[in-house]
């Protein structure tokens, strides 16, 4: 009986692991999104660029967990999008 949770515990460590990892990840893309909103801005383009959405979108389909991960994919790229139109950059720390 102690064995399945002890096999659990093991699989959540590695949750963690991988959870402080993808936050890490996500909050350097967040980061770099703003600063292409930066960019935009100067150059007077527009923050939406449907070529691109749906670059990254055909590229999550191609996962194993596809449809999964392309519904997290929404919730990035839009996230990413209120950030490059917001114009905020967020002080490290």
């Amino acid at each position: 009986m102690m064995e399945y949770q002890e096999e659990i515990q093991r699989r959540r460590e590695e949750i963690d692991k991988i959870d402080e990892s993808v936050m890490f990840l996500l909050d350097k893309r967040m980061d770099l999104a703003s600063q292409i909103g930066d960019i935009k801005r100067t150059c007077n383009v527009p923050v939406y660029h449907n070529g691109r959405e749906k670059e990254i979108l055909d590229r999550v389909e191609r996962n194993r967990y596809g449809e999964t991960i392309k519904n997290i994919y929404y919730v990035i790229i839009g996230e990413s999008k209120k950030i490059q139109a917001r114009n905020e950059r967020i002080p490290k720390g």
